[in-house]
């Protein structure tokens, strides 16, 4: 999926998706923006077991998030 985010005050996507690689599954969430003609993204990856485990965790490192000029 995707839906509209911020990382670091700078207005991205956060895309949603699962992949099955080499010996399972895992989820993935990234986040992506633009700023200053770069691409920044952070991406958070899991098995499916333990993805919501950490997504308050990946929720506030978001928040903490900041670009420094």
């Amino acid at each position: 999926s995707t839906e509209d985010a911020k990382l670091g005050g700078v207005d991205g996507k956060k895309f949603t998706y699962t992949a099955k690689m080499a010996d399972g599954q895992y989820n993935f969430i990234c986040i992506a923006v633009v700023r200053n003609d770069y691409v920044y993204y952070m991406l958070y990856t899991s098995t499916p077991e333990k993805y919501e485990a950490h997504l308050e965790t990946l929720d506030e490192v978001v928040s903490y998030f900041e670009f420094k000029d």
